[in-house]
């Protein structure tokens, strides 16, 4: 479509799923106060490069943007908090989307993260993610559709790690699990890795 920037009134409260997907040409978007929840790729394939959310929103799910560089977050939003243009939980335990487009080819996610989000990684541009020794759970296509990263190594503390860990993540050669325990893996995980 031609649409390029968007405003919402302060009455809206919700975007759902897939609301502005693939308009491909949406660079500009201003989230309102007293909006609540973001649903799943509401801007995916989109050409927003930063996002702002602001401190009503409670409710933001994974995005999926290309092209986005930074997320910010309002500092009095109770759910969310920003490090460096990356989404995290307000406590920042979990770590919950990092803009696919951002700079720099290596990445260390902060110390006191146990849980990194759903489709957290997709698409990212990295050629090195280094996972704390906190981290207990991935979740589902946390890490996947990297088509630069090269090796990834497991903590020792993680204990879950879900489906599509590391699909379609061709330039993989290593990956190293540290656990003593086998972590519990999600059934649907791929049987393979014949490119390691």
């Amino acid at each position: 479509t031609g649409l390029t920037s968007l405003s919402f009134p302060a009455s809206l409260r919700y975007i759902n799923y897939y609301a502005f997907q693939s308009c491909a040409n949406l660079s500009s978007v201003t989230l309102n106060d007293g909006l609540i929840q973001v649903r799943q790729r509401a801007f995916g394939d989109t050409a927003l490069t930063t996002l702002s959310l602001p401190a009503s929103v409670t409710d933001f799910q994974p995005q999926s943007i290309a092209n986005l560089t930074s997320i910010t977050v309002n500092a009095s939003n109770t759910a969310y908090s920003s490090v460096d243009g990356v989404l995290y939980s307000k406590d920042q335990k979990t770590l919950l989307e990092y803009p696919a487009a951002k700079s720099g080819t290596a990445y260390t996610v902060l110390a006191s993260v146990t849980k990194i989000g759903v489709y957290a990684f997709a698409h990212a541009t990295l050629q090195t993610l280094t996972l704390p020794s906190s981290l207990t759970t991935i979740a589902n296509n946390a890490i996947t559709q990297c088509a630069n990263l090269e090796t990834l190594t497991i903590p020792s503390a993680v204990t879950a790690i879900g489906m599509n860990l590391l699909w379609d993540c061709p330039k993989i050669t290593e990956l190293r699990v540290n656990a003593t325990t086998p972590p519990s893996l999600d059934s649907t995980l791929p049987v393979s890795y014949t490119h390691l």
